[in-house]
C-alpha cells in the first residue's frame, strides 16, 4: 500500500482501520475465542502497546537531543562573538603600542617595544587567519594552530595567557556542540522503532478492540 505522500495521521487511521478488519474477520464466520483464549490476547496487546511506548521514547530523545544541539550552538556562537569582540574587533591595544624613548626610559627600552611591535604584527594577522578558521560553521581550532609568539615581556605574557583562556572557552563550547552531535546520531535498531512506533500502538488498539468484541459475543 503506497503512503508516503498520505498525511501521517491519515496513514495511522489506514493502518488502523486494516488491522482492526482483519482481526474482526473470523467473526463473519461465527469463529471466536474462549473466554480464556482471550485472556491470553491480553498478553500480545499489552507486549505490542510495550513495544510503542519503547519506540517513541527512542522519537523522544531525538526531540531532546534537537533542544540539546540548539542550546550548545548558541553557547557556541556566544563563546566565538565574545573572543571576536575581545580579540578581533576591536584595535589590539593589548599589543600595539608605540613607546617614546626618554632620559628615564629603562636600559631595555629598544628590546620591549621590539617584543611590542612582534606581538602586534602577530595580532594582526591572528585576526584574520582565527576568522577564516571557524567561519562560516563555527570549526574548532587550537592555540598552538596559531603559532603565538614567544615574549618575555610580562605584560604581553600575561595578555596572551588571557587570550589563551578566552579562545579555550571557545574551543570547549564546539567540544560540546561535537559530542551533542555525535550522541545524537540515532543506531539502525532505534531508527526502525522511531519509525514503527505508531504502527504497533495502532495495532495494539486495534487488537484491544477486536478482543472487546469476542468478550462481548461470548455473552450472547
Amino acid at each position: 500500500m503506497e503512503t508516503d505522500n498520505l498525511n501521517p495521521l491519515f496513514s495511522y487511521l489506514i493502518w488502523f482501520v486494516i488491522f482492526l478488519s482483519l482481526f474482526h474477520i473470523p467473526y463473519l464466520w461465527a469463529g471466536n475465542l474462549t473466554k480464556k483464549q482471550w485472556k491470553y490476547v491480553d498478553y500480545a496487546w499489552l507486549f505490542i502497546g510495550l513495544l510503542s511506548i519503547i519506540s517513541l521514547s527512542g522519537e523522544i530523545r531525538q526531540d531532546r537531543a534537537d533542544v540539546a544541539e540548539n542550546l550548545a550552538f548558541s553557547r557556541v556562537a556566544t563563546m566565538h562573538e565574545l573572543f571576536v569582540s575581545f580579540y578581533v574587533n576591536e584595535p589590539p591595544t593589548y599589543f600595539c603600542r608605540i613607546f617614546v624613548k626618554r632620559n628615564m626610559s629603562p636600559s631595555n627600552f629598544d628590546k620591549v617595544q621590539k617584543e611590542f611591535d612582534k606581538a602586534c604584527e602577530w595580532s594582526l594577522s591572528f585576526a584574520n587567519v582565527f576568522m577564516k578558521s571557524t567561519l562560516p560553521n563555527y570549526e574548532n581550532v587550537s592555540w598552538d594552530q596559531f603559532n603565538p609568539p614567544n615574549l618575555d615581556e610580562p605584560i604581553l605574557k600575561e595578555s596572551l595567557m588571557g587570550m589563551k583562556r578566552q579562545l579555550s572557552y571557545y574551543i570547549a563550547a564546539v567540544d560540546d556542540l561535537q559530542s551533542v552531535r555525535e550522541a545524537k546520531v540515532p543506531t539502525t535498531a532505534e531508527m526502525i522503532f522511531i519509525f514503527m512506533w505508531p504502527y504497533f500502538f495502532v495495532l495494539a488498539v486495534a487488537l484491544r478492540i477486536a478482543k472487546t468484541t469476542g468478550e462481548i459475543r461470548l455473552e450472547r
